[in-house]
């Protein structure tokens, strides 16, 4: 993950110095998430919870930007036969980001890349409690439409997908989010 960070920071550092014109992001986003599949046979489940993004890039053209970001996917509650356990799901994510504009101020976004997902889950009885926790590399992939309001607003709606991993055990992970993007 140290090796993709540097990579991209490397790479932003060359463009940018070389002339070209590229404009920076932030963004933040907050939503629902769903943790797909991730306790069938129990009584009682939520696999929904909380999401919320944070993302910064920058736009090398028209086109193509390169984004760091964290994701924070919620978590996933059950409960039954004594037991109570939750699963929680972030990922820290670099990857590109692919523009499509509609209009002058209509666009679609797909983004695609490497994210290092952190898993932790947690169970709990009358009389002990477990946990573990894992982090991996996935891939990570997302899409989304936004609307700016003027040249530095812009809404954003997505949704953004990845695999959480613990103990051999994978299930897929989705955020539906809105938020606000500012440039600069």
């Amino acid at each position: 993950m140290k090796k993709w960070v540097g990579g991209l920071v490397t790479v932003s550092a060359l463009l940018l110095s070389g002339g070209v014109m590229a404009q920076g992001y932030a963004s933040f986003a907050a939503g629902q998430s769903q943790h797909v599949d991730t306790c069938s046979g129990v009584p009682s489940c939520d696999e929904t919870g909380t999401a919320f993004k944070v993302v910064g890039g920058y736009n090398i053209n028209e086109v193509l930007g390169l984004e760091i970001g964290y994701l924070d996917f919620g978590k996933a509650k059950a409960s039954g036969f004594g037991i109570t356990a939750e699963l929680l799901v972030s990922a820290f994510t670099v990857g590109g980001a692919f523009k499509a504009n509609f209009t002058p101020d209509f666009a679609g976004h797909l983004r695609l890349g490497i994210a290092s997902v952190k898993t932790k889950g947690t169970a709990t009885d009358n009389v002990s409690r477990f946990s573990a926790s894992e982090t991996n590399a996935q891939p990570y992939y997302g899409f989304g439409l936004s609307y700016a309001f003027s040249k530095e607003w812009a809404v954003e709606a997505g949704a953004d997908f990845s695999k959480a991993e613990l103990q051999g055990g994978k299930n897929d992970v989705r955020a539906i989010t809105v938020g606000l993007r500012a440039s600069f």
